[in-house]
């Protein structure tokens, strides 16, 4: 009677193994999986904001650079005509493509689809702040 006994529990040890095994399998398994995709999209989303925190920047380190040089000639011309705003811009421009490190430029070519038009508008931002900020 003693051995029966032991046999079935042993039996349903077994059986609650054989079943439970899997079943934490698939849970761990999942719970690895779900872990894996958060950091992912940690990650990615450190790379992202690193990126935009160097175009930013870039961004006003360039306009500052520029907008200063522009100052200059405007005080001896007297003008700033739209072709010599076209001019900063695009001096604007290479100054933070020249700075920016490849693996950011890459990132802002794969990110956005037109990535130049990202930059004017950066651009275009930093000098209203430096405006702004003149002014206050």
């Amino acid at each position: 009677m003693l051995q029966a006994l032991q046999d079935t529990l042993l039996t349903l040890i077994q059986a609650v193994i054989v079943t439970g095994v899997p079943i934490m399998t698939a849970f761990v398994i999942s719970y690895f999986r779900a872990q894996t995709r958060h950091i992912s999209t940690r990650t990615s989303s450190m790379i992202s904001q690193h990126c935009l925190n160097e175009l930013t920047d870039t961004v006003w380190a360039a306009v500052a650079k520029t907008s200063q040089a522009y100052v200059d000639d405007f005080k001896e011309e007297g003008t700033f005509s739209r072709a010599a705003q076209t001019s900063a811009l695009n001096d604007a421009k290479r100054a933070v493509l020249d700075a920016l490190a490849p693996a950011t430029k890459r990132f802002l070519q794969e990110t956005y689809s037109d990535y130049e038009c990202l930059l004017e508008s950066k651009i275009e931002e930093v000098v209203r702040a430096q405006k702004h900020y003149q002014k206050g």
